[in-house]
């Protein structure tokens, strides 16, 4: 299994320059929906959501496939906001073979920003490197989220939306919202669409599929929650891709809410800094 996919692709820094998280049942093919507001009004309140809170995370990550292979992290994850951007900060804490390693994402809601993603290779070389836009859909450290997954806003500009009406999610009511992808594909693992459930109370997605010409790629699907003043946050969720049978489980295993993060922890070339603090910290 390689760990990171995209090496050799990726773009490197000369200087030293993670969830969005993260949900779906089948759908029968049918034609294009036209657009429609509830679908974006839906999108719009979870961003705003998202927008309100910053959290500091402490994430057991689980991956497993079905040869038996099962492999174990800690992972240290500041998720952030300011205004129109959001930005989310990973770094592995355990094991130690690739303690230090650290993931940047940042976004903006403003639409046709790019979205951007960055990793710091402790273990490999004190180089930071961005994740070129062809490689967004490649596995996170060997596991079934992807850079893109890191997302933390849910993006108009990247999706045509259409409302698929109401459905029950578990004891909560859900919208489910198809997206049809506006731009041509970057990569050859880019979904060409996906359907979301929101949690009408949470204002949350509690269930996202992606699919690649009607065919299921992945599925996400938070079972727990946990709640902060208010605002909810998932505790559980796991990630299938399911060509691969392989699966991912994000568990939560500490979390604060925090009014702010300084903006400059989120740049790129403060990211080895970031992964050296956060890394020696581990146990």
């Amino acid at each position: 299994m390689k760990v990171f996919p995209w090496r050799g692709t990726a773009r490197r820094w000369r200087a030293v320059p993670l969830l969005g998280l993260f949900l779906v049942p089948s759908l029968t093919a049918k034609p294009p929906q036209p657009e429609d507001a509830e679908a974006v009004r839906w999108f719009a309140a979870v961003n705003r959501q998202r927008l309100r809170t910053s959290w500091h995370l402490t994430l057991a990550m689980t991956l497993r496939n079905d040869r038996g292979f099962r492999r174990d992290l800690e992972l240290d994850a500041r998720w952030a906001a300011w205004k129109d951007t959001a930005a989310a900060l990973v770094v592995v804490r355990e094991p130690a073979s690739v303690r230090g390693t650290a993931m940047l994402s940042r976004e903006e809601i403003r639409s046709g920003a790019e979205h951007r993603s960055w990793v710091f290779l402790n273990t490999r070389s004190p180089l930071v490197v961005e994740v070129p836009g062809n490689s967004r859909a490649e596995g996170l450290l060997g596991s079934d989220f992807s850079h893109a997954d890191q997302q933390r806003l849910l993006d108009t500009a990247e999706w045509k939306l259409s409302s698929l009406g109401e459905t029950a999610c578990g004891t909560s009511r859900c919208v489910r919202i198809e997206g049809v992808r506006r731009r041509a594909k970057r990569g050859p693992l880019d979904p060409d669409r996906a359907v979301w459930w929101i949690d009408k109370s949470r204002k949350e997605v509690v269930r996202a599929q992606q699919f690649a010409a009607d065919r299921p790629l992945k599925t996400l699907e938070v079972t727990e929650w946990a709640a902060a003043e208010g605002v909810w946050i998932p505790r559980r969720q796991t990630m299938r891709t399911l060509e691969t049978g392989s699966e991912t489980v994000l568990t939560l295993i500490r979390f604060e809410r925090v009014t702010t993060f300084p903006e400059a922890d989120f740049r790129p070339e403060n990211l080895p800094e970031q992964a050296r603090r956060t890394a020696g910290k581990s146990r």
